[in-house]
This record gives C-alpha cells, sequence and structure tokens, in this order.
C-alpha cells in the first residue's frame, strides 16, 4: 500500500477511535439519554411540503435544507443529545432512478454529506455537546406490483431487492459517505428480518464507528418478541448474533407501538446486558404490521402520555429514550424533562468497552467483523 492509502488508514483509524472514545463518554455518564424524535412527520407539518416527496430520508436536504435544519434546531432546543441525520433512504437501491446526478453530482453521495453538514451545524449551536447519529436502514426499496396497502403487507417481503452484494454494497457506499461527513456513530434503523439485516450491520460494521442496531419488532400473541417481519427470527437471536460484532455498541427498539415498546426493551434486555434505546411511534395499541405509508396514521399519543409510558421503558432497561413516526418536540421535551428527574438512577449495565481493533490504533479487521453476521 502506497502513502496515500497508509495515511487514510491512519485517519480512518484516528477517526473512529475518537467516535468511540466520544461516545464512551456520552455512555458512561450514568444519566437518561434523549433521542430526537420523527424527521419526515416534522418536515411535512410544515405549510407547502408534500409527505409523498419527503417520509423517505432524503430529499429535504438538497431541495428544502432551511426546513430541515430547522426541524433538527427544534429538537436541540427540546433537549435532545443526539440527532439522527435524514438519510435513512439516502442508498442507492431505495432512491432508484432518482439517483441520477444534482447539479453535475452523485445524488447519493450529495443527500449524505448535506444531511450530515445540516444535523451539524444544528448540533452546534446547542451550547452543549450533542451527537451525530447517521441513519442508515433496512428500507425496502420499491413494492412489487401486486404488493397492496393493507395492515397484513410484509414489506420485506414485497419489496424489489437488488442481488445481496449489491445491496450490501449500497450499505458500505451509504456507511463510508457519513462516516466521511463526520457522524459520530451509526444508528441502524428498521433491521426487522435475518437476510437484509444481516447485510446491513456487516456493512456498516466494516467502518469501525460505534454501530447501534435499531430493531423494529412485533409481540406474537403468546408473547414471544421477534423481527417484524420474520416471526421466525427472535430477538435473543438477533441480539447474539449482532451483539457479537465489536462495533455495536447497543441496540435500540425503534418504530414499534408505545404499548408494545416495555415488553419489547425487556425482551433485548433479557439477552444484553449493555446499552439500550427505545424510540417507538406514537400509535397506541399494537397493530401487527403497518406499511410504511401508514406510518403516521396512528392514534395521536400527548407528550404526557409518552412521557408516562417511558418511565416503563426505563424500568426495562432503557437508557436512550427518543421517537420515530409521528413523535414531536413536544414528546421530546417531556422526556427530556423525565431525564433531569432521573439524574443517575438508571438500570445497571455492564461497562462500555473499546473494541480491541479501536483501543489498539489500527483498522477494523473486515474478516473478523464479517463473522458476527455469518
Amino acid at each position: 500500500m502506497g502513502l496515500k492509502g497508509e495515511s487514510a488508514d491512519a485517519q480512518d483509524t484516528t477517526t473512529n477511535l475518537r467516535a468511540h472514545r466520544t461516545w464512551s463518554t456520552f455512555e458512561s455518564g450514568g444519566r437518561l439519554l434523549i433521542l430526537d424524535g420523527a424527521t419526515g412527520s416534522e418536515l411535512t407539518a410544515k405549510p407547502g411540503i408534500d409527505w409523498s416527496a419527503q417520509w423517505s430520508g432524503w430529499p429535504a436536504q438538497l431541495h428544502l435544507p432551511e426546513a430541515l435544519r430547522s426541524v433538527h434546531q427544534s429538537y436541540v432546543a427540546a433537549g435532545a443529545d443526539i440527532l439522527t441525520t435524514n438519510t435513512y433512504s439516502a442508498n442507492r437501491h431505495v432512491m432508484g432512478n432518482l439517483c441520477r446526478t444534482y447539479k453535475g453530482l452523485d445524488m447519493v453521495r450529495e443527500a449524505n454529506l448535506a444531511a450530515v453538514s445540516i444535523a451539524k451545524e444544528a448540533a452546534s449551536t446547542s451550547g452543549r455537546p450533542i451527537l451525530v447519529a447517521g441513519s442508515m436502514s433496512n428500507h425496502a426499496p420499491s413494492y412489487v406490483s401486486t404488493a397492496t396497502s393493507s395492515p397484513g403487507l410484509n414489506p420485506t417481503l414485497s419489496g424489489n431487492w437488488p442481488p445481496a452484494e449489491v445491496e450490501r454494497s449500497n450499505y458500505r457506499e451509504q456507511a463510508s459517505l457519513l462516516r466521511e461527513a463526520g457522524v459520530d456513530l451509526l444508528l441502524l434503523e428498521m433491521v426487522k428480518d435475518w437476510v437484509h439485516g444481516d447485510l446491513l450491520v456487516s456493512a456498516a460494521t466494516e467502518m469501525g464507528l460505534p454501530v447501534i442496531v435499531g430493531l423494529t419488532l412485533r409481540v406474537s400473541d403468546d408473547g414471544a418478541v421477534t423481527a417484524r417481519d420474520d416471526g421466525s427470527f427472535h430477538v435473543a437471536e438477533m441480539v447474539e448474533r449482532w451483539g457479537a460484532c465489536p462495533e455495536v455498541v447497543g441496540f435500540a427498539v425503534m418504530h414499534c407501538s408505545a404499548a408494545d415498546a416495555a415488553a419489547m426493551v425487556s425482551a433485548v434486555a433479557a439477552s444484553w446486558g449493555g446499552f439500550i434505546g427505545c424510540y417507538p411511534n406514537r400509535q397506541l395499541q399494537s397493530r401487527g404490521l403497518v406499511v410504511p405509508d401508514d406510518a403516521c396514521a396512528y392514534d395521536a399519543i400527548s407528550p404526557e402520555q409518552f412521557a408516562s409510558l417511558a418511565r416503563n421503558w426505563i424500568a426495562s432497561g432503557a437508557r436512550m429514550i427518543g421517537g420515530c413516526c409521528g413523535i414531536g418536540p413536544g414528546h421530546i421535551q417531556a422526556v427530556a424533562h423525565l431525564a433531569e428527574q432521573h439524574g443517575r438512577n438508571l438500570p445497571d449495565s455492564k461497562s462500555y468497552v473499546l473494541p480491541n481493533d479501536v483501543e489498539n490504533n489500527h483498522p477494523s479487521d473486515s474478516n473478523k467483523t464479517q463473522q458476527c453476521c455469518d
């Protein structure tokens, strides 16, 4: 390897080491961490913004940067410790035909870099430490033509997925862009089945940054907690499999009914002694599978109700609370007040330990990382 390659490796190692140490400082502070809430539903609540053009997590940073910045700033004002980039679906297979160039530049690259820049700008105005989490997701590409929008739709099975290696390469590309742009950690969202979850986790952990795996789960009639789109994949298996990756610093329960969240957090905690987050949507009742177009068509939950339910999530083991679809700054402010009340009175979890490859100051061994998803 030439000097240029060696210099890049050294820079990546420094970036990863700094990110893990920053996360360690946040995670070991002994207080409840506050994640932000929904971005898409906040954007589309603004006058003149079309929901269908914004929900998938990338157009705003290119076409409505000031609107996106104001959403991030509203969460900073509400007390968020962590901002999530608007990159939920900013990978090549979800953006699809929209991956054409933008002003002569590659759309995927620009969407990711711009989103991180806007989130970092918002974080920098707070006067206090705020982390920026790079969002990546297992959101399905366009659905097959025979799929219908119904409560029973399984989005994973109905997606027009690319070949596995193409999908993994697209995740790797996005993760690399997010690291280049300067995120503090990677937040994997809507991980809801074995096959695509493996591809996302393995690609993200190659970067060497801290990774939180956001699990989208369901509770069956017999009380079993499984992947939302694969009822045979139990949460204990998910945690055992992906928790073996040294870069995985935590798991989060996300995009679920607020009513089901406590049971889901408890199920994760039964198999994982480390960091756990919880950021459900505004749904009050369990409804099983929900198609993305229905993501905000839930019964409204008030900030007071949200904070009250959050006490149960904390008691079950959550150390980070935030919100998904339909959860806004008012809800986040309510749980931020809850964090002030809790102070250091949080459930015990195992101490965070820097991965050996980071602590020893050399890049992550991709073969070792891959083993956690084989």
